[in-house]
């Protein structure tokens, strides 16, 4: 096993993962398939709900609902810098990020109180909520929180600059969303897309990609919050080897563990193109590596690596 050790006593850890050749694809936020993206625009701590200066029954509530609705998961945002909320009121976001046919709410709020009785659960099932309202997308969130680890900062907050920039509005900074060592990271809603190692340059055309409801580049794609991490990296591998980059171009079937062999999974897809069937088998395994998973932190650990084994395709049209 091998541990990487650099000249520097404390690089960062998004280099040090790029450095390796840490796959990227398949480390999106697992089956999360409700974001609540919660305005809170004074200073984040390390541990952003635990920290922050909500009243206690709001942390409570907040906490109720990511442990009680079903893949539901918090983020804390902000575009203003001064720590005041827009005069329009607190705004916040619900993502109901799906394969197909995701959706934004947005939800006006003039106190953070009002939280205690938004019925998430229900608008997660498609009922109707007072005061939530379907809104277009897609909204950007860039990790930007450096208490929590000083590469989300160092490479976040440019990315966020330049694309608020060129999107404005759309764009907003954001808490933890996983992985650091992949940072600048960012998650586009409502389809819960999640990317890594974002650099100013890549602001415009992921922004284009969006809007034109396609997957940016694949070397920065960490895969789809609505899938878990085995289907992400199948998703990722039919993606690369189809060149099919549309949110809407695969349908996921089903994923199952090989019956004899340990960490070998078959995830099939069916193209909404063409109707074709693929199935892909894959290897999980851990990395050859170990690196710190965080800037500071002095252990090292091997980390989850998926190996395409075999792609079959059936496409009916042709047959």
């Amino acid at each position: 096993m091998e541990t990487i050790i650099t000249d520097s006593p404390s690089p960062y850890c998004s280099h040090v993962s790029r450095a390796v050749g840490e796959q990227i694809f398949g480390t999106a936020a697992r089956n999360t398939r409700v974001w609540l993206a919660l305005e809170y625009p004074r200073p984040w701590g390390a541990k952003a709900l635990e920290e922050s200066d909500l009243p206690a029954p709001v942390k409570e509530r907040l906490v109720h609902l990511q442990a009680h609705v079903p893949g539901c998961r918090l983020q804390f945002i902000k575009q203003q810098a001064n720590g005041a909320a827009a005069p329009s009121g607190i705004r916040c976001f619900v993502g109901l990020s799906r394969e197909q046919r995701s959706q934004l709410y947005q939800i006006r709020l003039q106190e953070y109180g009002e939280l205690l009785s938004l019925d998430l659960a229900a608008l997660a099932a498609g009922e109707p909520v007072a005061g939530a309202e379907a809104v277009p997308g897609p909204l950007f969130l860039v990790c930007t929180n450096g208490r929590r680890d000083r590469c989300c900062a160092k490479f976040g907050l440019p990315v966020y600059q330049a694309m608020a920039h060129h999107a404005g509005a759309a764009v907003w900074q954001t808490t933890h969303t996983g992985g650091h060592r992949f940072a600048a990271t960012l998650i586009a809603l409502p389809d819960g897309v999640c990317y890594g190692w974002l650099t100013p340059e890549d602001a415009v055309p992921l922004v284009e990609a969006h809007r034109r409801e396609q997957i940016y580049r694949l070397d920065r794609y960490r895969g789809r919050s609505c899938y878990g991490p085995v289907v992400q990296a199948a998703d990722y591998f039919l993606r690369r080897e189809t060149g099919l980059l549309g949110l809407a171009d695969l349908r996921l079937v089903d994923c199952q563990p090989a019956p004899d062999e340990p960490d070998v999974w078959t995830v099939r897809f069916v193209t909404a193109t063409d109707g074709a069937r693929h199935q892909l088998r894959l290897r999980q395994e851990l990395s050859p590596f170990e690196l710190a998973l965080s800037c500071g932190k002095e252990e090292a650990e091997a980390v989850p690596q998926h190996r395409l084994l075999a792609w079959d395709v059936e496409n009916p049209r042709s047959a």
